[in-house]
């Protein structure tokens, strides 16, 4: 690559010789990957007979003048210019993306870089690879960068950068910051990312093994994200932006992990890399997972760390009913990000696939985890693997079946829920004996339909779709707090707080019994308080009323109506002061109760729940946030709709529900739609009905009760 930034125009324009070798017959075009911004002005082989190619957005498709053989080596010669720099200011001279600016031949691509820079002598540079040689001409100034070991990519940054160098162990570490980060960050920024940059090598190099460079640089720039290659990492200047006692609130995460999650890749990501965006997981997952370990090694608790917040993200419901953790497994990769939720890619590969390694430490041992994790990576640095050669190599490592916890986990989906009780029984000489029951039960998710009730009319029925995971195989490896009664015997005068009791419990299959002895006499037990594991945890003694509504769904589920409404009427009249929040379980309770009863035709029953609910929430939503007030609102609309359509008022129903889904915009409930598309087809109103039915269809909600084209056709 020569690359040269116009000291004027503050234009890109670049000469570029990619020499690549043909690993498959019968392939007469080549992909290249080049920014839609940049311009070519030249594209020819190394004869230098120009070729056709066809530019599809970022895409570049070469047609060869002949079909290459496997193994044949073929060389592309490439000239191209335009902006590819942001220029505000002086100081502005940041490139739009780390990569994009020199084409390559895909996102899983391992080359050697030799590269020469050109750029405006007022500023100063920093890149990738190693220095050998540099200067000035023609006014600019110069340098040329080998980068030897094959790398995902190569990248440079341009900028009045204040430039921080030491040594620590065989590594040159280089850290750059610009003029914007630098004003907006704390006085000792500077000092504590250097720190916790050499900190994080050599705390990876013990556990994962060398680093394979001599050198390290990292650069902040001015974009809202942040990027690691082999040998040059670029932060994003949000991550060292003093945010004071607003950073917590606003969910910004610890700068400290952020940077060790960068660092990590380093290893995963650059030294193993990953076969298709199948695997990709892999790399995130584990530079978040890395992240953790680090910051347990320097003893931090961070507000915001690398999966705080883990269990709100993935449990989120979205329009369709469905929680954001079912829309796909890890390895569903870059397919996550949809039109359903552009939140799904970050929560289940980062967040989800860092406390599934955890899991899996716990499972086989973090040291014997770490040890499988370091000659895993001593095997297979410079190559790519798959999600099946990682699982396949960690069990050949730790002579561990890892086949179900891998069909559960990474490539499947459901959050496990488990619930317990727990009881103390002294013993002989002051010991004590301590029983937990454990409950565990895999998530079924919903399928909406219309069907046809005995009395002909139209109803929205919510289908059970069991998980295919079976109970059985899912093992939980548990971490368990005891909180143990004060000894003055053996607690300090000066404490008065009662010490804990730490350690981990297996729970396994649906139902799981276990027993153990202590020496001091205990007071409460904790499963996963700390939320480390991959599940949700209820202590049924503590939250009777959750326990009772999840009883009352699954009764609904089977059909046992009565058995569901007693489960209701029983929990609605429990007044527990342990949880602020049981009025919102008193308004699930309620609505639960009104669809019920409308499901029996009591509809005056129906309208006093309704009443109830609403009343629920009035008493307690001052703290409320109004995303989820306005959730509650449409479940009201939707239980008056429903209630009008059971008793005819199919105008009211339409014009309510036609208010709450078409007139209000953006994406509402599926069920919502349901209803509509049956009030729109009762009362003739033909374009309504057919926009429900589209947005239920795209849903996959079952509408064959509905004939609309015939309807439509009258």
């Amino acid at each position: 690559l020569d690359v040269t930034v116009d000291p004027i125009t503050r234009q890109l324009s670049s000469f570029s010789r990619v020499r690549m070798r043909a690993v498959r017959d019968g392939r007469r075009v080549v992909r290249l990957e080049l920014h839609r911004d940049l311009r070519i002005t030249r594209l020819a082989d190394s004869s230098g007979q120009e070729l056709f190619h066809l530019r599809e957005g970022n895409d570049v498709n070469v047609v060869l003048p002949r079909v290459p053989k496997r193994g044949a080596e073929l060389t592309l010669e490439l000239t191209c210019e335009g902006t590819f720099l942001e220029t505000g200011t002086d100081r502005d001279l940041a490139l739009r993306t780390s990569l994009g600016w020199y084409p390559r031949t895909g996102t899983n691509e391992r080359a050697t870089y030799d590269v020469t820079l050109h750029w405006p002598r007022s500023h100063n540079l920093v890149a990738s690879g190693h220095k050998v040689g540099g200067g000035e001409a023609d006014g600019l100034r110069w340098e040329q960068r080998q980068l030897d070991v094959p790398a995902l990519g190569f990248s440079f940054e341009i900028g009045l950068f204040d430039v921080w160098s030491i040594s620590t162990g065989k590594i040159q570490l280089h850290v750059a910051m610009d003029p914007a980060t630098l004003a907006t960050a704390p006085e000792d920024a500077p000092d504590k990312l250097v720190a916790t940059i050499a900190d994080a090598m050599a705390f990876y190099e013990r556990i994962f093994g060398p680093y394979p460079l001599n050198e390290l640089t990292v650069v902040t720039v001015p974009r809202q994200t942040s990027q690691a290659l082999l040998g040059f990492v670029t932060l994003s200047g949000q991550v060292l932006a003093d945010w004071g006692a607003f950073g917590a609130l606003l969910n910004v995460q610890d700068r400290g992990s952020v940077v060790a999650h960068e660092i990590a890749h380093q290893w995963w990501g650059h030294m193993i890399g990953w076969r298709s965006y199948r695997d990709q997981w892999i790399s995130e997952a584990m530079a978040n997972y890395a992240a953790l370990l680090w910051a347990r090694h320097r003893g931090l608790q961070p507000d915001v760390g690398p999966v705080t917040g883990w269990q709100q993200e993935l449990t989120a419901t979205l329009e369709d009913g469905r929680s954001i953790e079912s829309l796909g497994p890890l390895v569903l990769g870059e397919r996550l990000f949809s039109s359903r939720s552009q939140d799904a890619y970050q929560a289940i590969v980062y967040r989800k696939g860092a406390l599934v390694l955890e899991m899996l430490a716990q499972k086989l041992g973090e040291d014997n985890f770490l040890r499988a994790l370091a000659a895993l990576v001593k095997s297979t640095t410079g190559r790519v693997i798959s999600t099946a050669d990682f699982i396949q190599l960690l069990e050949v490592i730790t002579a561990t079946d890892l086949d179900a916890f891998a069909r559960q986990f990474i490539f499947g989906t459901g959050l496990p829920e488990v619930t317990y009780d727990y009881t103390f029984e002294p013993l002989p000489e002051g010991r004590w004996k301590v029983r937990v029951q454990a409950q565990q039960r895999l998530p079924s998710r919903t399928r909406y339909g219309i069907v046809a009730t005995p009395d002909g009319r139209l109803d929205v029925e919510r289908r059970r779709v069991e998980n295919r995971i079976d109970i059985e195989d899912s093992e939980l490896v548990v971490p368990f707090q005891i909180k143990l009664a004060n000894n003055p015997r053996s607690t300090p005068a000066s404490s008065r707080n009662p010490t804990l009791l730490i350690g981990r419990l297996v729970i396994s299959g649906r139902q799981t019994d276990l027993e153990f002895e202590i020496e001091q006499p205990p007071r409460r037990l904790w499963l996963d308080r700390d939320r480390e594991v991959f599940g949700r945890f209820v202590d049924r003694r503590r939250h009777p009323k959750r326990m009772l509504l999840q009883q009352a769904r699954e009764h609904t589920a089977e059909g046992d109506l009565e058995a569901a409404e007693t489960a209701m009427r029983r929990a609605l009249a429990i007044r527990s002061p342990l949880a602020s929040t049981d009025y919102l379980l008193d308004v699930h309770l309620h609505l639960s109760l009104g669809g019920l009863q409308i499901d029996r035709d009591q509809h005056q029953a129906a309208k006093l729940s309704l009443q109830q609910a609403e009343r629920a929430l009035a008493a307690g939503s001052k703290d409320l946030p109004r995303s989820e007030a306005r959730r509650f609102t449409h479940a009201f609309e939707l239980l008056r709709a429903r209630l009008e359509i059971h008793q005819g008022e199919f105008e009211a129903a339409f014009q309510r529900l036609r208010r709450e889904t078409l007139d209000r915009g953006g994406n509402r409930s599926t069920e919502s739609y349901l209803l509509l598309a049956i009030a729109a087809q009762a009362t003739g109103h033909t374009d309504e009905l057919a926009k429900a039915l589209a947005v239920a269809r795209q849903r996959g909600a079952d509408v064959t009760q509905l004939d609309s084209t015939a309807f439509s056709s009258q």
